[in-house]
């Protein structure tokens, strides 16, 4: 593919305050999403990253980028016709993997309740949710939610992520922010195939202000979000709220 820290809140003078989340509140918040993939009996597994940014009484929603669980289609070398053909792999299913205390949780199945994907686009997110019965004895994520839509993301301000590069447990990493636009930021350091639909936190990492996309169409080890005045406007469309 191309694409390649909890709230601890605590009361000073009076004040509520937002306290830097651990690095294990962030593993625990975020998923390996394997999306499932099937063309004339030919089974695919693909893999990105989630983060878990809402709950209910019965479910986990966890965002993502669109790619990560939509149709995959690509051209292949055909020895018999001479050329290119058109591949398709339609998606039959979607499960999130989990990594807490050292351990990863079973495979659990979700629902996609929205998603969009437009190639080379920002228009790339998608909302899927799981069942809290599933974890049964498996300790259970706390969201980390997202920031408000007016949070202003500055040039070479601090960040972190957690995601799975190379479809593997999630890892942690610091980096900064390089350029600004509209509707999305880059970032350093590179964004790994894997990390696509991982979260971009604030550098206190207690809430998200981002999702990785894609890479860098340059030669600049780099990365892209979806910024979060974007990511508000792309919920707009989804049939459920965050």
């Amino acid at each position: 593919m191309r694409y390649l820290f909890l709230s601890l809140v605590f009361v000073v003078s009076g004040q509520i305050e937002q306290a830097t989340a651990s690095p294990k509140e962030v593993m625990r918040a975020t998923c390996r999403v394997y999306a499932n993939y099937e063309r004339h009996g030919d089974a695919q597994r693909m893999a990105g990253t989630g983060i878990v940014v809402g709950e209910t009484d019965k479910i986990f929603r966890i965002l993502t980028a669109g790619h990560v669980i939509d149709d995959v289609e690509y051209f292949e070398v055909d020895a018999r016709r001479g050329g290119k053909v058109d591949v398709e792999y339609k998606l039959k299913s979607v499960q999130v993997q989990f990594f807490t205390n050292g351990f990863p949780s079973e495979l659990f199945a979700v629902h996609v309740v929205w998603k969009q994907h437009e190639v080379n686009k920002v228009k790339d997110l998608a909302l899927i949710t799981v069942d809290k019965k599933l974890f049964k004895h498996y300790p259970k994520p706390k969201p980390i939610p997202l920031a408000s839509a007016k949070t202003v993301v500055g040039k070479n301000q601090r960040i972190f992520s957690c995601g799975c590069a190379d479809a593997r447990w999630p890892t942690l990493w610091m980096g900064h922010v390089r350029h600004i636009y509209k509707n999305r930021f880059e970032f350093h350091p590179d964004a790994i195939s894997g990390r696509s639909g991982s979260a971009i936190f604030d550098e206190k990492c207690t809430k998200v202000i981002g999702i990785i996309i894609w890479k860098d169409t340059e030669d600049t080890d780099g990365g892209t979000a979806i910024s979060i005045s974007e990511i508000y406007k792309q919920i707009k469309n989804m049939t459920e709220p965050i």
